[in-house]
């Protein structure tokens, strides 16, 4: 599973990213296992919706957004019931 981290900066404090499903900031960003291809939509009549599968804010047209390891897992407290 391929994986997105941000480098290190010069005093080796990395830069979070943001989770497109929570929007939590993290180090790590996973691409989702969810079978929504939003880019397809381009030039649809959508603008942003929420995916079907993991639930993210999506924008038609582009990727869909990387997701972190608590989403990816489905374990999220504020949006999964586990």
């Amino acid at each position: 599973m391929k994986n997105f981290t941000r480098p290190m900066k010069e005093n080796n404090v990395s830069d979070k990213l943001m989770c497109g499903r929570c929007y939590d900031m993290v180090d790590i960003l996973y691409l989702p296992d969810c079978n929504e291809n939003p880019e397809e939509l381009a030039g649809g009549p959508l603008g942003m919706y929420h995916c079907p599968d993991c639930g993210a804010m999506i924008i038609a047209g582009y990727p869909h957004p990387r997701i972190c390891k608590i989403c990816l897992d489905k374990k999220h407290p504020g949006f999964d019931k586990f």
